[in-house]
């Protein structure tokens, strides 16, 4: 609802999000993993890879890169990998059934 002034599009994005309120189900997130499956997984590996830049960023490139490797991390470090790879990789194509898939794996 407009409460008069001049539309911006930060006044409009404002109107549009209703924090605070629990009334919004389904989610405009599982809306869009259930509608938009591919563009849902491109947006989750950006999300990651702006994660794990800012973990870089943090502790710098070798610090993390030998946390990442070390014995006891090494598989967490491969099946993360794995998925965010063929998550990108089946969201980037468009495929829907393996961004269901890749998606809910990463």
């Amino acid at each position: 609802m407009h409460l008069g002034g001049e539309l911006t599009p930060r006044t409009a994005l404002l109107e549009r999000v209703d924090i605070g309120s629990t009334s919004s189900w389904p989610s405009p997130a599982l809306l869009r993993l259930l509608l938009k499956p591919a563009d849902f997984a491109v947006n989750l590996c950006l999300g990651s890879a702006l994660h794990y830049a800012a973990l870089v960023a943090l502790r710098g490139v070798g610090r993390q890169l030998q946390l990442m490797a070390s014995a006891e991390r090494l598989p967490f470090t491969m099946a993360t990998a794995t998925s965010f790879l063929a998550a990108a990789y089946v969201g980037l194509r468009g495929e829907r059934l393996g961004s269901y898939l890749f998606g809910l794996m990463h």
